[in-house]
Order: structure tokens, then C-alpha cells, then sequence
């Protein structure tokens, strides 16, 4: 059993992430069997879920039971909190036990999501299904996120369908379509330790044999073209009033106003595609991307009682889960990171870009020509604003 950190690219061992990117991503379902029972050990356990429920006493919402015999969504107990005893009762009727934003609940597993969402930028959440053997949850159903399956006990079968709708977003989840009953693409025996990673749209579902089965979801929520594009055309109606006018008056009854509306639509299209807005765009979708991420514990209130002078020969580090996006515009640089950002003049480029790239350093080792003070400075303020912290 590995005893190296969780990640990404460690939840995709043996296969590299860019060969990943480039034949399973959104693209076909992936499966990585391991013989190594223990590979999530120390992500998380049915002692760390038993206390859990326990101690913060989740509502219903936050925990769930499904039995596909029911329906999905069925829960038994909604005149009375979910107490452990009663979702054992239920648990043992048949039930699957979900536990959603486990990212929220677990560090470990927060950690966990943060690597996925460093590596992809765009934002994910966990949420944890115990089903009790020979059992079903949900019926067949698809997603609108990315999804990877982290079997960390016992053992579960898989079939997996064909997309009846191509790479959903939000707005076309739904009910499959009536009559929906092809063959299977692929069956899937996950083993704890094991991986399966499937595009959005792909219809699945799940039992247990002999066993039980204790697995998490991790979903990815994608940022699309079409949220791109509508970046774009926000900023062209910020600075043109052609994005502003109304349409042909009676345009909905009028048979004579389609022309109009053809060509102005042309128009307006012409005018998106000649005007460079593709970087201010990008950077209003970052921007947005970064200001969901919250920071991740790191010992914050230990350190408060811990205030040390700064040196050159001071050791830092960049806090857990974080990761860094360097923007510049003209003579002012800016990094940006979980919970926050940093601006100063661009002689301090090569030090940030050297920041977000390191893990550990001294204080002295910041590059780019700065002077002492300046190093020790900037540090402070890195260390101020939350993205460093002191060895």
C-alpha cells in the first residue's frame, strides 16, 4: 500500500493525466483496477463515517437514502432527524446511505478535491454512497458533472449505458426517455482500491453482490464554451449599445421580421467575432472560478499565537490546497489564489511566478533581482494575505 498523498494524479496511476486528458476526458469511460484493497485507506472508513454522523449531526438534504425499489429520493424517517440508529435501520432494510459534500465534512477528502480542482480549475465536490449488499440505490440515471468513482470497501457492479444525451449541462438533466432500455456498453466490478472514471451523460447504475460497498463520488463541474461565450457577449453589450437595442417591434407575430432579425443577428455575430474579447472574457471566468475556492485549513489558529519576525533565512510554505494564477496587465502583475490576491509592480513577476510554482523555499531564494528588503516584504505580505505560512 502507497503511502504517497492523494491527488489527481495519483487517483489516475498507472495512467499519466495528459494521456488521460487526451483519450478518456469526455471522450469514454476509464477503469483502473488495482489489486491493492488499502489504496484509500487513510482517505476515509466506515469508523470515520459512524463518527461523523455522529458529531455534526447532519440534516436530511445533507444525508439521503436510496432504494430503487422505492424510487429514488425515498426517505423513510423525515418526521425525525437522520440519527445514526435510524439510518442503520434503514441501512439494514435495503437502504444506500449517500452523504453529499463530503469536501465540507472530511479533510482528507477536501484535500483530495482541491487537488482535482488545482489540476482541472474547474470546481468539484464528493459525495459518499454506503449500500448494504445484494442492494440498489438509484435507478439508471445520468450525470451533468464529471464522474470518478473511488471504491474505497467492499465491492460494487457497474452498467454502464450509452448517453442519450451527449456531454449534459444543467439544463438538459432529466428523466430518461421513456422506452430507454438499450444493451450495456461495458460491466464494471469495482474492488476497493479501484477507479472508474465516466464522461457526463453516461447512463449508469450500481448493486452490491456479496458484499457491501462504501465507495465516493467525486463530480467535476465543468466550465463550458457556452459560459465562455457568454462572458464575451456581456462585455460587447458593456461597450457597444448595438447589444443593447430591442428587437423589431411585434418581431414574435410578424413573418415579415425575420429578415431583420437574421441580419442583425449577423450583424451582432460579425461584431463578436472582430472585437478581441477572448482574454477579458477568460479572465471574468477565472476571476469567478478562483472567488468560489475557499482556502483549507492549515493550522491558521495555531499560528495566530505563533507571530515570528521574518528573515531572509526564514522558511515558508505554501499553504494546503493551494495553487496560483498569475495575471498581468500593462506594468502591474497580480497573483491570485484561494481566498485571495496580491498585486504589485511587474518587477515582482519573476518572484510570483516563482511562488507558484514552489512548494518550499527560503525567503532569500525569491528571484527576479529583488533586494533583501524586498523579499522580505513581499514574503510578509504572501504570508499576511494567506497564501504562505511559516515553516
Amino acid at each position: 500500500m502507497s503511502t504517497a498523498p492523494l491527488d489527481f494524479s495519483r487517483i489516475l496511476s498507472p495512467i499519466d493525466p495528459e494521456l488521460f486528458f487526451q483519450e478518456y476526458w469526455q471522450q469514454r469511460p476509464l477503469v483502473l483496477s488495482r489489486d491493492d484493497p488499502g489504496y484509500f485507506a487513510g482517505l476515509f472508513s466506515l469508523e470515520a463515517l459512524e463518527e461523523l454522523l455522529w458529531s455534526t449531526r447532519p440534516g436530511w438534504g445533507d444525508v439521503q437514502l436510496a432504494n430503487h425499489r422505492r424510487g429514488e429520493g425515498w426517505v423513510d424517517y423525515t418526521r425525525q432527524p437522520p440519527s445514526l440508529d435510524r439510518l442503520a435501520r434503514a441501512h439494514a432494510q435495503g437502504d444506500t446511505l449517500i452523504l453529499n459534500d463530503m469536501q465540507l465534512r472530511s479533510q482528507p477528502v477536501a484535500r483530495l478535491c482541491r487537488s482535482f480542482e488545482a489540476a482541472l480549475n474547474f470546481m468539484a465536490n464528493v459525495n459518499m454512497y454506503l449500500t448494504p449488499q445484494g442492494a440498489q440505490g438509484l435507478s439508471p440515471h445520468f450525470d451533468t458533472q464529471e464522474v470518478f468513482v473511488l471504491q474505497v470497501r467492499g465491492s460494487k457492479h457497474w452498467r454502464l449505458y450509452p448517453p442519450c444525451v451527449e456531454l449534459p449541462v444543467e439544463e438538459l438533466a432529466g428523466e430518461l426517455p421513456e422506452g430507454y432500455a438499450p444493451e450495456p456498453m461495458m460491466t464494471v466490478h469495482l474492488r476497493a482500491g479501484d477507479v472508474l472514471y465516466m464522461p457526463r451523460g453516461v447512463v449508469h447504475e450500481a448493486l452490491t453482490g456479496t458484499e457491501e460497498s462504501l465507495h465516493l463520488t467525486v463530480g467535476v463541474n465543468v466550465l463550458t464554451w457556452k459560459m465562455l461565450l457568454e462572458d464575451v457577449i456581456q462585455l460587447a453589450t458593456e461597450s457597444d449599445v448595438a447589444f443593447r437595442r430591442a428587437l423589431p417591434v411585434g418581431f414574435a407575430r410578424r413573418d415579415d421580421a425575420l429578415p431583420a432579425l437574421r441580419s442583425g443577428l449577423e450583424a451582432l455575430l460579425a461584431k463578436l467575432s472582430s472585437t478581441p474579447r477572448a482574454e477579458e472574457a477568460v479572465e471574468r471566468l477565472a476571476q469567478r472560478y478562483l472567488g468560489q475556492v475557499q482556502p483549507l485549513p492549515d493550522g491558521d489558529l495555531r499560528q495566530l499565537g505563533e507571530a515570528r519576525e521574518i528573515g531572509l533565512d526564514t522558511r515558508v510554505r505554501r499553504r494546503v490546497g493551494m495553487f496560483c494564477r498569475i495575471h498581468t496587465q500593462g506594468e502591474a502583475v497580480r497573483i491570485e489564489f484561494p481566498g485571495g490576491s496580491i498585486a504589485g509592480p511587474r518587477p515582482i513577476e519573476p518572484a510570483l511566478r516563482y511562488v507558484a510554482g514552489t512548494e518550499e523555499f527560503d525567503v532569500r531564494e525569491l528571484p527576479g533581482g529583488l533586494s533583501e528588503r524586498a523579499k522580505i516584504i513581499l514574503a510578509r505580505r504572501l504570508i499576511a494575505e494567506g497564501l504562505l505560512r511559516q515553516r
